[in-house]
């Protein structure tokens, strides 16, 4: 089956992408959220730099204020003259840029604060001159009558003898400091403009990036659905993605295979069901046309059997294993002896045994040995072994059979003297219809299935199955049960 490995890298910024549902709720949504915390920080730290701006200034009125505050309760004491105050106040107006007015708190000011005295009164509500009264700092921001805009006004009390005598007052209006907020801010908005549509470039490739091979996916599941398992994902990544198209490939692959597998296992069974039809049929024709003689009617009529026979053990391994296949197979456990089991399978194939000239032995503990298992299904496993050594033994041959204790399982060895098997089809004897040598099998009777079955077969029991070999030497075959 051709594989088609030519999926193109499709450039996201072409044709119609949109068409995707899951891509475009993806860009959709992703474009929304980034577009929402976009807006979301802008706002924020807007509210933040305006905030810290007037924080800010605030702080540095009313350390200015107490500069002053303090110059005013010298100039009160007699510790500095006017002249010296007046320069102290210009020296601080002119570095900062404000001017310092003193307000009455409570009674009249002292005469000799006259001359800084507000000239439109007192802005402070009674409540806040009475806190200035107190000693303590007043500082608020919003509309003042008398000042246009909004203004950051504070008071910092002049304190003689520990009383506050005045106030000076500082107001700063906010026009211009705004001003430079909204320059910091422009430059903040525009950042997250840009880097908002950098964001929503990222945002479309990243989702084209998921959503794409998605897209191919779903096209090319509907070529494995219509019969083509040789289609494949590029694997370009190493993330989920990349998992998911080495998954499907996987899949793929898999489905090529067990498809193969099937087109041969067919082939095998048409195979291995015309040729003893082939006989029946040549052989019964001969007898009803009265061309064979009486000897050679019991010859031909024996060769019926046997592969009457042969079909029967066909057509019964198929059905165990299209069981297997279905999940079908239902197993009647019970603890049984696998000695006593062994003994009797022996037994029964004591004639082909004699037949082939060949030598048995059974090595086991003289104690029972309980398994968990099926006593016909293991009596089946055994007797496939002992029908496939004594297939490919040499006349005079011996078979081993080794029973015995492994851990938390039983063991059992079935080996014989026989040719071997090469290396290379060890790996395949637990395949269906697979043969060594095939023309041989068919000549001693196999079917082809028998190590499928008994692969099956101890598994469905917990069980693991194995084998040894060497050319000239012979072959083990090796299965455990669980024991009770």
């Amino acid at each position: 089956m051709r594989r088609n490995w030519w999926i193109p890298f499709r450039n996201p910024f072409r044709g119609n992408p949109f068409r995707g549902g899951l891509f475009r709720r993806m860009v959709a949504s992703y474009a929304l959220v980034t577009v929402l915390s976009f807006l979301l920080l802008g706002t924020l730290v807007s509210r933040m730099i305006e905030r810290y701006y007037i924080r800010s200034t605030t702080q540095d009125l009313l350390a200015s204020g107490s500069q002053a505050a303090t110059a005013f309760q010298s100039f009160l004491e007699d510790r500095i003259d006017a002249s010296s105050l007046q320069q102290k106040l210009s020296l601080e107006e002119h570095s900062s840029g404000i001017l310092f007015l003193v307000i009455p708190v409570g009674a009249d000011l002292p005469a000799k604060l006259e001359l800084w005295a507000h000239p439109s009164g007192n802005e402070f509500t009674s409540s806040e001159l009475q806190a200035i009264g107190s000693g303590h700092q007043v500082a608020k921001f919003g509309q003042i009558p008398g000042h246009a805009g909004e203004t950051i006004s504070v008071a910092v009390p002049i304190l003689t003898g520990g009383q506050a005598v005045g106030a000076v007052s500082i107001h700063a209006p906010f026009l211009a400091l705004r001003q430079t907020i909204q320059a910091v801010i422009r430059i903040i908005w525009i950042s997250a403009a840009l880097a908002l549509a950098l964001a929503v470039v990222l945002t479309y490739w990243n989702s084209w990036r998921i959503a794409g091979p998605l897209i191919r996916l779903a096209g090319l599941a509907r070529e494995v659905a219509r019969g083509n398992f040789g289609v494949r994902l590029p694997e370009t990544s190493a993330d989920e993605v990349g998992r998911l198209a080495a998954s499907f490939n996987h899949m793929a692959a898999e489905l090529e295979r067990q498809e193969a597998m099937r087109g041969d296992f067919l082939a095998s069974v048409a195979h291995e069901l015309r040729s003893p039809l082939t006989s029946i049929r040549g052989f019964s024709r001969a007898i009803l046309d009265g061309t064979a003689g009486p000897e050679q009617q019991a010859h031909y009529l024996e060769i019926i059997r046997s592969e009457a026979d042969r079909l029967a053990r066909l057509t019964g391994d198929l059905l165990d294993l299209a069981q297997f296949d279905a999940g079908q197979m239902h197993l009647a456990r019970a603890a049984m002896d696998l000695n006593e089991l062994a003994r009797r399978v022996m037994a029964s194939l004591t004639p082909q045994v004699e037949a082939a000239r060949l030598d048995l032995e059974l090595a086991t503990d003289i104690f029972p040995i309980m398994v968990l298992a099926d006593r016909d299904r293991v009596e089946q496993i055994l007797a496939n072994l002992l029908n496939n050594a004594v297939r490919y033994s040499p006349p005079g041959g011996r078979i081993d059979i080794r029973i015995r204790r492994d851990d938390r399982v039983a063991r059992v060895d079935v080996s014989d003297k026989g040719v071997g098997i090469p290396p290379e089809d060890l790996f395949r004897i637990w395949e269906r219809f697979y043969r060594v040598d095939k023309s041989r099998s068919r000549a001693l009777g196999g079917t082809g299935l028998g190590l499928a079955l008994v692969k099956e077969l101890v598994e469905a029991h917990g069980g693991t199955v194995g084998v040894e070999s060497a050319l000239g030497k012979g072959t083990t075959f090796w299965f455990t049960l669980p024991l009770v």
